[in-house]
Formats: C-alpha cells, sequence, structure tokens
C-alpha cells in the first residue's frame, strides 16, 4: 500500500469552521489560506497531505459558500420517531424533552438543510483526491476508508439537535472501504455485520504487514473483506451526557443502562425506529438479564 508524506499535524485544528491563516503545506508557516476547513484540507490533501479531518457539517452550521442555493426544495424529514409522542416509556431524561413547537421545527429543517450544504465541500474534496490518486496510478494500491461522525438528532425522540445519545440515528453512520486487491471494485457489496471506527487502526497494522498490539481495541476488517464467517455478535456504545449510558448493541437489540434511570431494550427488526422501550416487559426478562450480563463483560 502506497504510502503519503507527512507535513504539520498541527493544521487546520481550529475549533468549528474557521481555517483563517493556518498553515496547511509546511511547519514554517509561510503558506497561509482564507477559508472554511473543508475546502481549505482539501486542497491540503491535494498536496499530498494526510491531514483529512474536515470539521462539515458540525456547528456553527451556516449556508455553505458557493452552495447556498442547493436543498431549498428538501421534503420534511418526518420517520415515525419525529417529536415522539409518547415517552412514557422512556426515561426520565426524555420524558422531560417538551414536544417540539412551530419554531423548533424550523430551527430543525433549517440545520438540516445547512448540514447537508455543508456536507457538498467534502464530496467535492473526495472527488478531487480520488482524481489526483487516478492520475498518479495509486489508486488501486491505496486503502480508502469513508466514515463519517455520529450524527445528529433532526428531531427524532424530541431530541431537535443533539448527537451523544444511544439512538440508532447518533450510532449508525456511513462506513465504506475500498482496497481492490482484497475487495474486488467489480463486486461490491454490503456488510451487514456489525463493524466501528475502533476497527480501523488494527485494519492499518494488518494491511501494513505489522502486529497489532494487545491494548488496541477493535478488529481488523481483513476477515470481512475476505468472507470469513467468523466476527463478532455485538458492540459496546457508551456516552456521557447527562445522564451516561452504556448499551449493548447486537444485530437484533439495543439494551442500554443509563445511570439512575430506567433501562431501554428495542427489538430492531419489529422496532427500527425505536418508539417502545420493551426493558419492562415481562417476556423479555431473560433476555435483558442475558444482555446485561453481556454488558457488563465489556
Amino acid at each position: 500500500m502506497d504510502s503519503v508524506t507527512g507535513l504539520n499535524r498541527n493544521c487546520g485544528r481550529r475549533k468549528r469552521e474557521r481555517a483563517s491563516r493556518r498553515d496547511l503545506h509546511n511547519d514554517d508557516c509561510r503558506a497561509c489560506h482564507e477559508g472554511r476547513t473543508t475546502p481549505v484540507l482539501g486542497f491540503s490533501a491535494l498536496q499530498l497531505s494526510p491531514d483529512r479531518d474536515p470539521n462539515a457539517p458540525h456547528a456553527q452550521f451556516h449556508d455553505a459558500p458557493g452552495y447556498e442555493d442547493y436543498y431549498y426544495d428538501l421534503p420534511p424529514h418526518r420517520p415515525p420517531s419525529f417529536n415522539e409522542e409518547d415517552v412514557s416509556d422512556k426515561p426520565a431524561w426524555l420524558q422531560a424533552l417538551p414536544l417540539m413547537n412551530n419554531n423548533q421545527i424550523a430551527q430543525v429543517e433549517t440545520r438540516r438543510r445547512q448540514q447537508l450544504q455543508m456536507i457538498r465541500p467534502v464530496d467535492d474534496a473526495i472527488q478531487d483526491i480520488f482524481s489526483l490518486l487516478i492520475d498518479q496510478g495509486r489508486l488501486d494500491n491505496t486503502f480508502v476508508f469513508f466514515m463519517g461522525d455520529n450524527g445528529y438528532f433532526w428531531g427524532e425522540h424530541r431530541i431537535p439537535m443533539e448527537k451523544n445519545r444511544v439512538y440508532e440515528e447518533a450510532q449508525r453512520v456511513p462506513f465504506a472501504v475500498r482496497f481492490p486487491p482484497l475487495a474486488p471494485v467489480e463486486e461490491p457489496r454490503v456488510e451487514h455485520r456489525l463493524v466501528a471506527n475502533i476497527d480501523i487502526a488494527p485494519t492499518i497494522y494488518q494491511v501494513a504487514g505489522m502486529p497489532i498490539p494487545a491494548h488496541v481495541d477493535g478488529r481488523s476488517l481483513i476477515p470481512l473483506l475476505r468472507g470469513s464467517s467468523r466476527w463478532r455478535s455485538a458492540l459496546l456504545f457508551e456516552g456521557r451526557p447527562n445522564p451516561a449510558f452504556q448499551a449493548i448493541r447486537t444485530d437484533r437489540f439495543v439494551y442500554v443502562e443509563n445511570t439512575n434511570q430506567r433501562s431501554e431494550l428495542y427489538t430492531l427488526g419489529r422496532d427500527p425506529y425505536q418508539l417502545e422501550n420493551v426493558a419492562d416487559d415481562p417476556g423479555y426478562a431473560e433476555l435483558v438479564k442475558e444482555l446485561s450480563a453481556r454488558l457488563a463483560e465489556f
């Protein structure tokens, strides 16, 4: 796998969206650029920089320069969990959230449109990086990871704009890999087993021919790319909002233990929008006991 020359790791690390007068080429700060983090880091990547850490579409939200006219015809986002009416089965922190009013809903829609605008420069930067790799003849010998940060809520479960919660909207993210030596691009496939960002580092170690340190979390994705049937059966979720939570996610269930508040259990096949907490249902008592024990083993 080809490597890419390094550069100043302090580049583009400012909070929020501004990357004003930051050096994105060298360590002596002679070359500075005015602009948003995403397009500037896209430019940096085209200079063979490994620093791909665009901040979009995080707060502060705004109309993306050059894309201000995009997505004004976006249809409203109204999944079954939007502004959830009955939250009596949820923990106390969520029960305390009022139904969103019209002004809050309008704000959610505006921020959603702005987030989608803000992600367009990321798309453009990725296309430019791929074009450069093609021009250099490196694309098919480069391991590409494409992954999003955990997602914002857009009004699901009455949560107007937040991300550090256990529900699927915040926990599930886009995750794609491209490496033709192990996964032919002519035969793309979707892998439904559980993977996470903790699997990236072990994968890089293995592809580089290096031993995976014992303290590293996660598993190399190489067995999945090679078609192995052996893989994990669950993932640990943790968060430190108020209240903090720990959860175990299998392919069928999410079981959540909230600090000093009621637990939650969702059957994802029957209830993908997590509308019905069945943790207190006697019919699921044995499953709750089992998942709680597995959670304690993490």
